[in-house]
Order: C-alpha cells, then sequence, then structure tokens
C-alpha cells in the first residue's frame, strides 16, 4: 500500500498516480495526484506513518462544495497485515449524491479491498 504508485497494478479504477516530493514517495505535506472514475483528484498527504497509515484529502474540490477525508490503516496481524480504509465526504456535493453516491462508493471500497487482497495472497 505505501508504493502509491503501484495502486493502478491491482486496483482498475485508479490510474496515473504520483507523489510530487523527494523520492516521489509519500511524506506529510507532499501532494498525490492520481485518477479514480477517470476523474483527475490532486490531494494533500495529511497523515503518513510507514507502513501503519496513510492519509489524505483531496484539493481539486471546491471547499464550498464539499470536503473529504480518506485514510487507510495498516494493522499487522499474524501472517500478514489488515488494511482498513475510511472515506468521509461532507458538503452540498455529497449531500446531492445521497443514497445512490454512498451505495457506488461502497462499491468502490469493496473493490479496492478485494484487488488488495488478492494481490497480496
Amino acid at each position: 500500500m505505501a508504493n502509491v504508485t503501484a495502486w493502478p497494478e491491482w486496483f482498475i479504477l485508479v490510474k496515473d498516480v504520483r507523489v510530487e516530493g523527494p523520492n516521489k514517495t509519500p511524506g506529510l505535506g507532499r501532494t498525490l495526484s492520481l485518477s479514480i472514475f477517470n476523474t483527475p483528484i490532486t490531494a494533500k498527504i495529511t497523515e503518513w506513518v510507514p507502513g501503519k497509515r496513510l492519509s489524505w484529502t483531496p484539493e481539486t474540490v471546491a471547499p464550498s462544495e464539499s470536503s473529504h477525508y480518506h485514510a487507510w490503516h495498516f494493522i499487522p496481524v499474524e501472517g500478514g497485515c489488515r488494511a482498513v480504509t475510511e472515506e468521509v465526504g461532507v458538503g452540498p456535493a455529497d449531500k446531492k449524491l445521497g443514497t445512490e453516491g454512498s451505495f457506488y462508493m461502497h462499491r468502490a471500497h469493496d473493490l479496492w479491498l478485494a484487488s488488495l487482497r488478492y494481490a497480496s495472497e
């Protein structure tokens, strides 16, 4: 998971992942650019604990429309690692999506986690 530029190798909905900064690796405050559902996203990495936690907040959506937070938690377990993801969206744009938007977002997260599991086994 920490190798964010490799995400497209195992998750079909993510493309063109780039990290700005030294060594092109994630780090607190660095910019993460990617495309999800063919929608370009530029985000700020807000938490970075190598091997344990990665979170970001998109900067490409006007704050008056929406605010998001997406995080990955990596929990060591016997024989591997448990990955937990969370996402929060608040604002008028998210309210417009309603339950239909939530349904598709949950399905996308399910696919992301299933793809990660498949790639790791």
